[in-house]
């Protein structure tokens, strides 16, 4: 989600805006958890309730700060009841002054 809150997969930041990845799945499936990928660092992950989120997630990992300055690839992996794991398309994410 860029600063103006659109949903893109270009995204361009200033230093305290929102970072936010949305990652929604399709409505038939079982998400149990997702963590972000921020240039390459593996953040945790986070438990996914579809009872209370539904099947979209918002991940805010608050104000950009100097040390998000740069381009950034980003993306989400989903787990699955079932076993299984997805990776989501990449963002490029452009963090300026």
């Amino acid at each position: 989600m860029d600063g103006k809150g659109d949903y893109v997969t270009n995204a361009t930041l200033k230093i305290g805006d929102e970072l936010k990845l949305i990652v929604t799945v399709p409505d038939w499936t079982r998400p149990i958890a997702v963590h972000p990928v921020f240039s390459g660092r593996v953040d945790g992950d986070l438990a996914w309730n579809v009872n209370a989120t539904g099947h979209s997630y918002v991940i805010d990992s608050g104000p950009a700060d100097g040390t998000d300055l740069g381009v950034h690839v980003v993306y989400v992996v989903v787990a699955f009841a079932d076993g299984s794991i997805v990776t989501s398309n990449n963002v490029t994410m452009t963090v300026t002054n």
